[in-house]
């Protein structure tokens, strides 16, 4: 069993130190953190900090996901004390008194634990006072007699008033100033809030113990009644979470390999019309179950498993590695990628594809074409038979980006056929451009760049005077949905002309 630990202000260096013998210490956890963790079921994940201001909060749905997989989630003290109150339910686990007054609704207000602090290298030291620390040492010294009830209540309302950011010992001081309170129960105030416990402090202490002391980790005796529901946000959360650390660029996420290639692979086109025939008639096979097992003329290549009722398709196949390949074709371990069937192939394919369009209702029963189909064919193309041009079209229409986030057949292909490796070294090397360009101008955000440079841009690299043509050739609904994927590779890109071109297909040996 392994134990993460996300931890940041609320525990001090000496005591994340001393758990890193016993747990994965990581920095305080925000949106996309938890993806990233190669949990295992019977994992443990303690979420003490947390980002929200600057970076998103740790989303609750991703929380439920590592719930729902079988790995214990605690929360305390700061971040960890709000997601384990609203997940209690769920069967997140608390610690602390700050969890237990969240869950009981003594607090409400999710800024009363935030705080500005400093970087990591800086120990996360804090310049402002978290308001549960104030309101309990405030509420404690009524309950003592040192402070009248109406005078600190009247304190925490003005203190609760103030920006967090703002919430400074001077700033409630002068709060209490303006409350006209008299002299000696300002001196007294003075002196409880410098001397107030830091209630996060022992809350983090408290889940430290539990997770990493000598005992055994709390278990929840929440039964699980309630089933994770997968929606588009989650499978893009975890899209996103799929990949690697690089040196120098960072994190490399896996869709981005294909989002690249589909941007600036000069042979994209061609490479996803080839993949999403061949998909949709794999589909159609798989369904129909009506073909033989092929016959085909010497050895498959190791690992090749047949489509079909009975695993036999007479047209496709599929590689273990997801590879879709036709007979004669031939999946290659290096860049060459695969190497096109005969024309009679081809069109056994188009008809196969026309075909499974038919079962999902795109076409009419006795038809090869439809006008909504031929949206997305260019002008060029929609000259072309009916088969060729629904093919075309179905390549484009059928693999939106959303859809991908389930399923995607293009990044199978590139890792197949061995074009993912030089796709993602050229991902790396973005990464690692916009890296260095956000050091030299950290204010540059990829949203302000100018949508009509980005297509002059390419509409120069692709020497296409149609724009809206060459953007459904490459798969985009709209020059819109291009722009918003581009713009992560434009700056590279024009910072780069010389860069030799991004093939995805089999390199001819130069004559």
């Amino acid at each position: 069993m392994t134990v993460y630990l996300f931890a940041g202000p609320s525990l001090p260096r000496t005591v994340r130190e001393r758990c890193a013998g016993r747990a994965v210490v990581l920095p305080p956890v925000a949106a996309g953190d938890l993806p990233r963790l190669r949990v295992r079921p019977g994992d443990t994940v303690g979420i003490i900090d947390g980002f929200f201001h600057r970076r998103p909060a740790v989303r609750h749905k991703e929380i439920l996901d590592l719930l729902a997989s079988g790995v214990q989630v605690h929360g305390a003290a700061s971040m960890g004390a709000l997601r384990a109150a609203e997940l209690a339910a769920f069967g997140m686990i608390g610690h602390g008194r700050i969890f237990t007054d969240y869950h009981r609704g003594v607090i409400t207000a999710d800024d009363e634990v935030a705080l500005l602090h400093g970087t990591e290298a800086e120990d996360y030291q804090s310049y402002t006072e978290a308001l549960v620390n104030v309101r309990y040492a405030l509420t404690d010294a009524a309950t003592q007699g040192l402070l009248p009830a109406h005078l600190t209540d009247a304190i925490l309302a003005a203190a609760a008033r103030l920006p967090f950011v703002e919430r400074t010992r001077e700033a409630i001081m002068n709060a209490a100033r303006e409350s006209r309170a008299r002299e000696q129960d300002l001196t007294i105030v003075d002196k409880v809030l410098r001397c107030a416990p830091d209630a996060k402090k022992t809350d983090a202490l408290a889940l430290v113990e539990a997770l990493c002391g000598s005992g055994e980790s709390p278990a929840t005796d929440a039964e699980r009644s309630w089933r994770l529901r997968e929606t588009l946000h989650l499978r893009q959360w975890r899209s996103a979470a799929r990949g690697s650390n690089d040196p120098e660029a960072g994190w490399v996420p896996e869709g981005q390999v294909h989002r690249l290639a589909q941007v600036l692979a000069v042979d994209y086109p061609v490479f996803r019309e080839h993949v999403a025939l061949r998909v949709l008639a794999a589909e159609h096979t798989a369904t129909r179950g009506a073909l033989r097992r092929p016959e085909v003329s010497g050895q498959a290549p190791a690992g090749t498993r047949f489509l079909g009722a009975d695993s036999g398709s007479r047209r496709v196949r599929r590689t273990t590695r997801d590879a879709v390949l036709l007979p004669g074709e031939v999946a290659t371990t290096g860049t060459e990628g695969i190497q096109p069937a005969t024309e009679s192939d081809q069109e056994t394919l188009r008809m196969a594809v026309v075909k499974r369009l038919r079962i999902l209702g795109l076409l009419a029963p006795d038809a090869t074409a439809d006008p909504g189909l031929d949206r997305w064919c260019t002008a060029a193309e929609r000259q072309l038979p009916d088969s060729v041009r629904t093919g075309k079209a179905a390549a484009r229409a059928l693999f939106p980006h959303p859809a991908l986030e389930w399923n995607d057949p293009f990044l199978d292909q590139l890792k197949a056929t061995g074009a993912y490796a030089p796709t993602r070294k050229r991902l790396i090397q973005c990464l690692s451009f916009h890296q260095t360009l956000r050091q030299q101008r950290p204010t540059l955000q990829l949203a302000q760049l100018r949508t009509e440079n980005i297509l002059a841009h390419f509409a120069q690299r692709w020497n296409q005077d149609r724009l809206e043509d060459a953007v459904l050739e490459r798969g985009f609904a709209t020059i819109e949905d291009f722009v918003a994927t581009a713009r992560s590779f434009y700056l590279y890109d024009k910072a780069h002309p010389d860069n030799p071109p991004l093939s995805l297909q089999r390199q001819q040996p130069a004559a």
